[in-house]
């Protein structure tokens, strides 16, 4: 099984904009010629280590680690396997999915609670100096 990845990246915000700009660039170029492009790997990027650790702290971390270990049905469930209060979780939840980290995925009847899903196996963390 191929692991899917998002690449977390520490970057200052010139070089986030060099980099944006290189993307357009590829893109644009491929498009003229008519070629198809690569899939690219996801990616989060942060202007410092700080903010970075501030929004993926450990008790998220471990929120993906037990969403991917137990598929937990529901924010309530993941709360229990966290031994975490439902309320914190769920403030915790909406800033992964934000990051596009979890979704939430409806159920059919509306009073069903939404099924929680991790859309990576693996972050990589790149900081450049």
């Amino acid at each position: 099984m191929k692991l899917k990845r998002v690449q977390i990246v520490v970057q200052g915000e010139e070089e986030f904009y060099h980099q944006v700009r290189e993307a357009f660039s590829r893109v644009a170029s491929a498009a003229q010629k008519g070629k198809e492009l690569s899939r690219a790997i996801p990616m989060l990027s942060f202007p410092s280590i700080a903010e970075m650790a501030r929004t993926l702290t450990p008790k998220r971390l471990e929120l993906l680690r037990l969403i991917r270990r137990h598929r937990p049905q529901s924010a309530r469930q993941l709360a229990s396997l966290a031994e975490r209060d439902i309320k914190n979780v769920s403030t915790d939840l909406r800033v992964l999915e934000n990051l596009g980290l979890v979704e939430t995925q409806a159920r059919v009847a509306s009073r069903q609670p939404k099924r929680l899903r991790s859309t990576f196996d693996r972050l990589d963390l790149h900081v450049y100096l």
